[in-house]
């Protein structure tokens, strides 16, 4: 009975979490009628042991591709990370598929930048945590979307 109240726990703490985006972009004019773009961020979660993008996290990166529209990327920087449950070396390759599927969704639907880095994080630092929640919050990828600087 108490197994089942955990997982309803971490599937309402991963719903939440997964349609999050810490920054948003604006367009914001200036005296010269060019409009400039903020950096937006979206992290996305993942089911454990899998590099599948759920509904969530594909709607997160919906919202921040829709917040970005219009805008010129110079990079996309997108770095994945696992748990720290298996080995660690199982944990760097799932974290590098995480990054890269995150990545995949991002170049499906057009966008476009001059440089492009994807990175596996492995689980380093998942090492210190001490339970199932906190290992939730680790099967992710940090997906940060940087505006290029408007011309003069």
């Amino acid at each position: 009975m108490t197994r089942p109240a955990t997982l309803m726990t971490l599937c309402s703490f991963m719903a939440l979490s997964e349609i999050s985006i810490p920054a948003q972009a604006q367009t914001i004019p200036d005296a010269g009628q060019a409009s400039a773009c903020q950096m937006v961020e979206a992290t996305i979660y993942f089911a454990q042991g899998t590099d599948e993008l759920s509904e969530f996290a594909s709607d997160a990166l919906k919202k921040a591709l829709d917040d970005l529209s219009g805008c010129e990327l110079a990079a996309i920087n997108v770095i994945g990370y696992a748990d720290a449950e298996g080995p660690s070396e199982q944990n760097l390759l799932l974290s590098e598929r995480r990054a890269q599927s995150a990545l995949d969704f991002v170049l499906s639907h057009g966008i476009e930048a001059r440089h492009v880095e994807v990175a596996g994080g492995g689980d380093l630092i998942a090492k210190n945590a001490r339970t199932e929640m906190s290992f939730v919050g680790y099967r992710k990828a940090d997906v940060r979307f940087i505006p290029a600087t408007p011309s003069a």
